[in-house]
């Protein structure tokens, strides 16, 4: 994937999120940082991307993005509940009207003999509604993540189009 393929989705998602006078929010585990990166990367972020919270660590996720030790206990952290519960998190925490949050597994190896490497889940909330999606990457680390990020941006831009 080209990088200008991503600046053109981050550029399409900034400016509907401006249109619609929505902030934006972003909780990454697998993507370190590289979502909040890419939306920053476009002038005038600061319009409409108000922050977000690199999760790495599963304590953050509890202790700053609120996810319920429960979900963690029960589901894991590569889990669509996990992925919800940090874009609500994060949505809470940054008082934004949507947020995306990424965990998954980027390998090279994994670390849970049942998540695969390249198992990513992607939850994107606008307001009270989430859409949560499982992807399934296949190659290296970085094509992974990057992968992700563009998958996420392109998910939350479907969710905020019009309904014809």
């Amino acid at each position: 994937m080209e990088s200008h393929t991503l600046l053109a989705y981050a550029a399409q998602l900034q400016e509907c999120c401006i249109e619609q006078s929505i902030t934006l929010s972003v909780a990454e585990s697998l993507t370190g940082g590289l979502i909040g990166s890419t939306l920053a990367s476009i002038p005038g972020a600061s319009r409409y991307f108000k922050g977000g919270v690199i999760a790495y660590d599963a304590s953050i996720k509890r202790e700053v993005l609120r996810v319920p030790h429960e979900v963690i206990a029960d589901y894991g952290v590569v889990s669509c509940q996990c992925a919800e519960a940090m874009a609500h998190g994060v949505q809470q925490l940054c008082s934004t009207h949507a947020a995306i949050a990424v965990t998954g597994e980027a390998g090279p190896q994994s670390s849970s003999f049942d998540i695969a490497v390249g198992t990513v889940w992607v939850a994107c909330r606008r307001g009270d509604v989430v859409q949560s999606r499982l992807l399934r990457i296949e190659g290296e680390r970085t094509h992974i993540r990057r992968s992700a990020v563009l998958e996420a941006i392109s998910s939350l831009y479907s969710m905020m189009l019009p309904v014809a």
